[in-house]
């Protein structure tokens, strides 16, 4: 009856088995694809919250420039899986603080 599918007709779908429709289906996972999925981003402008609380909370908001000429971590990471560059995030991240660790045993002398 039609209160059954909510006033619309059922529809049947006939496929192939042979065809691997999980490869048109499948969104990629990179670093690039989920920063255009989540946030506002037009050609190489991504636009992010404000880290300011109380801008944040006006609706302020930071615009970045993502270019592979000048950005390393995008220019390497960009078409990285997703998993990839968050590992990568960590590794640079305890590269700079190693380094900072180095700079202030040698008494902020470089």
């Amino acid at each position: 009856s039609a209160t059954v599918f909510g006033g619309k007709r059922p529809a049947l779908v006939l496929l192939d088995r042979g065809v691997d429709l999980s490869a048109a289906l499948r969104h990629t996972a990179t670093y690039q694809a989920l920063l255009e999925d989540t946030l506002p981003f037009s050609r190489t402008t991504v636009t992010v919250p404000s880290d300011d609380e109380a801008k944040a909370e006006a609706g302020g908001t930071q615009k970045y420039q993502l270019n592979k000429s000048h950005d390393m971590f995008w220019a390497t990471h960009s078409d990285s899986e997703f998993h990839d560059a968050v590992e990568a995030t960590r590794t640079l991240l305890k590269d700079v603080c190693d380094r900072e660790d180095e700079i202030r045993r040698r008494g902020g002398s470089a």
